[in-house]
């Protein structure tokens, strides 16, 4: 889902992949989006993508910002760039958009370089849809506590859940409470054993991922 077309006229394209495409029974690209000039830099590369329903999300941190691809119901495969994204208080070289996860109403930008808890701390905005539009929500910040840099750099978002991992391979977790805020849960650092089904010795932090089932499970490890 995630390319650069590298041909004369280089632009940023997204490969949208589905089942029983080109034939039943196989995974192969069902559409491809190339997007347009007026949403970007000439020749700047998609860094991450995240995906919720019939909607996709494209980060560009280089530009601090993140195109929202929406189906278009009028025809097959029919996508387009209906939003642009950015950060109400960014700044250049925040990194707004190098890390996204979505789930449901939900989309989580990580700005790993963000400056107001200290420089290069880091930090994570939510948007919410609302009305088939996507608008900021609230801004998360590092735990006083936390010595680590680069806090938003990996993200997972599930079922009112976010986890957050920095550059020290620590993860913090965040929760969707009662009130509609999204308020700090834990942290669990790389020295900690928090991890589900991973290798002796992994740490976590460095690629984060949740996964629900009756009770909450956490999964957070290296890949290394």
């Amino acid at each position: 889902m995630n390319h650069f077309d590298r041909d004369l006229n280089p632009r940023a394209v997204v490969d949208i992949h589905g089942k029983d495409y080109p034939s039943a029974g196989s995974w192969g690209r069902a559409a491809r989006i190339q997007l347009p000039d007026a949403n970007l830099l000439h020749g700047d590369q998609i860094i991450s993508v995240a995906c919720a329903g019939e909607t996709i999300f494209a980060g560009f941190s280089s530009m601090e910002k993140v195109l929202v691809i929406q189906l278009n119901a009028v025809g097959a495969n029919d996508w387009q760039v209906t939003q642009t994204l950015q950060a109400p208080d960014g700044s250049l070289f925040d990194h707004f958009g190098e890390s996204l996860s979505a789930d449901g109403e939900w989309l989580s930008v990580g700005a790993p370089f963000e400056n107001e808890a200290a420089n290069n701390k880091g930090s994570v905005y939510l948007f919410r849809r609302i009305a088939n539009q996507w608008t900021f929500f609230q801004k998360l910040l590092p735990p006083v506590s936390s010595l680590a840099f680069s806090f938003g750099k990996r993200l997972s978002l599930s079922g009112g859940w976010l986890a957050i991992g920095d550059q020290a391979y620590d993860v913090t977790l965040y929760r969707h409470n009662g009130s509609g805020q999204w308020s700090y849960a834990s942290s669990h650092f790389s020295t900690a054993v928090v991890t589900e089904g991973s290798a002796a010795g992994f740490t976590n932090g460095y690629a984060v991922s949740l996964r629900m089932v009756e009770a909450f499970h956490f999964l957070a490890e290296h890949g290394y």
